[in-house]
């Protein structure tokens, strides 16, 4: 998993932020996860583009989970050997310089009135079904 910009992560061995911001961060990170940061690969960068680059240059396909124009519904992918997902700020989504890095657009079809849900069961969601 990896984790960039602004998305709180658990304390590094040499970690960049203020000792009381890593700490915080660390404390509300275990309480929800209950060990589970332990068990999971993560790593941090701060520059999104340059991991979206990094990424397809390593041969991953990386999908930006948003409803665009373009988007295709997560249904109907077949998922390819090596894939990453790109889930956007709870109110604001991705930004359009974002969204022309990735190679593919995915959305969760939506029923009745609401347009999307909470960006973490979006992102629970569109998971699983890539793991199909």
């Amino acid at each position: 998993m990896m984790m960039t910009g602004t998305t709180p992560f658990p304390a590094l061995d040499k970690d960049p932020r203020l000792p009381h911001v890593a700490e915080r961060a660390h404390k509300q990170i275990a309480k929800t996860a209950l060990g589970a940061e332990q068990s999971v690969n993560w790593s941090h960068s701060e520059s999104l583009p340059e991991t979206i680059e990094q990424l397809i240059s390593d041969g991953y396909t990386v999908g930006a989970l948003e409803q665009t124009d373009d988007a295709t519904n997560i249904a109907n992918i077949k998922p390819p050997q090596n894939w990453a997902l790109i889930v956007g700020h709870e109110v604001d989504g991705i930004d359009t310089e974002t969204l022309e890095l990735v190679d593919q657009h995915w959305q969760i079809p939506m029923l009745g009135q609401k347009q999307s849900f909470n960006v973490t069961i979006a992102a629970a969601v569109a998971i699983w079904q890539l793991h199909q």
